[in-house]
């Protein structure tokens, strides 16, 4: 499927945006360096490999396999939708996996970067945090990283964010972990440890997918039992930790 094709199932009917005669919905940003992408399957842009919205704010993940990442933004005025800017890594390269996973609260955007083995950073996985100013555009505040840095971890393969927690999987590091960051009053995110696991098992692939809703908490292991998978249920107790409640395994033999 084209990207317009795409971007018209995502977000509606294509439509003049007024950036040099061109559809908003056909291009990613009126200025990209490498538009010519579209035309090269070859180079596996990946355009929608994660999308976020929030309002009428949506967020695009272009992982583009052998070239930088990038987030594409989009605003909705009515029942248009128009490119407003791009994301990137602070310091981009190519096949960094910059926009993977996305995630956003409305204020705070979240965007896992999660490369190859034979990525530039070996597989270890960041998550990029940005904060949202007062006049709508998108700045850095900061870069959450596991505290092992452990080679082929996939830190960052899922990502959520409820309240002042931000939740990251690293379903490759050990039988899979959950690491928990706290925002600080700056905007900026500290460490807050890791979900707590019982009765791990070799391979489970633990934090491979995160949901959060209020005090509940789960979070996916779809290599449990030979790959049939299970979800890791979570509630938070009255001084804010979470305790593990249940394992709930596939009803498939």
């Amino acid at each position: 499927m084209t990207r317009a094709l795409l971007m018209i199932a995502l977000l509606g009917p294509a439509v003049d945006s007024g950036l040099d005669g061109r559809e908003a919905t056909t291009l990613p940003t009126a200025t990209t360096a490498h538009d010519s992408l579209r035309d090269e399957p070859s180079q596996l842009a990946a355009f929608g490999a994660a999308v976020a919205i929030t309002g009428n704010v949506a967020f695009v993940g272009e992982t583009r396999g052998s070239a930088p990442g990038t987030v594409h933004i989009y605003q909705r005025t009515g029942t248009t939708w128009r490119v407003t800017g791009t994301l990137r890594a602070d310091e981009p390269k190519e096949r960094d996996g910059f926009g993977a996973t996305l995630t956003t609260d409305g204020t705070t955007l979240l965007v896992g970067r999660v490369d190859m083995v034979f990525g530039p950073d070996s597989g270890r996985g960041a998550v990029h945090a940005f904060r949202r100013a007062s006049n709508g555009a998108w700045t850095p505040a900061g870069v959450l990283v596991a505290e092992s840095r452990q080679a082929r971890a996939s830190f960052g393969t899922a990502i959520a964010i409820a309240g002042d927690l931000a939740y990251v999987g690293a379903p490759a590091e050990e039988n899979g972990v959950v690491y928990l960051f706290r925002r600080q009053g700056d905007g900026s995110w500290r460490p807050a440890g890791r979900l707590p696991v019982s009765d791990a098992a070799s391979g489970d692939r633990f934090g491979s997918a995160i949901a959060v809703d209020g005090d509940r908490l789960a979070v996916g292991a779809p290599g449990r039992s030979s790959n049939r998978g299970a979800v890791f249920a979570y509630t938070r107790t009255a001084g804010g930790e979470w305790t593990q409640q249940a394992i709930v395994l596939s009803a498939r033999v």
